[in-house]
């Protein structure tokens, strides 16, 4: 679906319980609020490359403009 040339996807992977929605970089970055939220010990190497802005990893990638918002936990 396209919505004022912003492409939504949606899809359920055979592995995943639920039905998910897959957003564009255009999506994201026209968004007033940007929340990624992590959990875990192992998502900690990766948010360290993400905050100093290292291009393989894809949220290195996200901007909005709105507010971006980290939630993360404090392992």
């Amino acid at each position: 679906m396209t919505i004022g040339g912003i492409c939504l996807l949606k899809n359920q992977p055979i592995d995943a319980p639920h039905t998910r929605v897959t957003l564009t970089f255009p999506a994201i970055h026209s968004s007033r609020h940007v929340v990624f939220m992590l959990n875990g010990a192992s998502k900690k190497e990766v948010f360290s490359r993400v905050r100093v802005g290292d291009p393989a990893e894809v949220a290195s990638h996200i901007t909005t403009e709105g507010t971006l918002v980290w939630l993360v936990d404090p392992v």
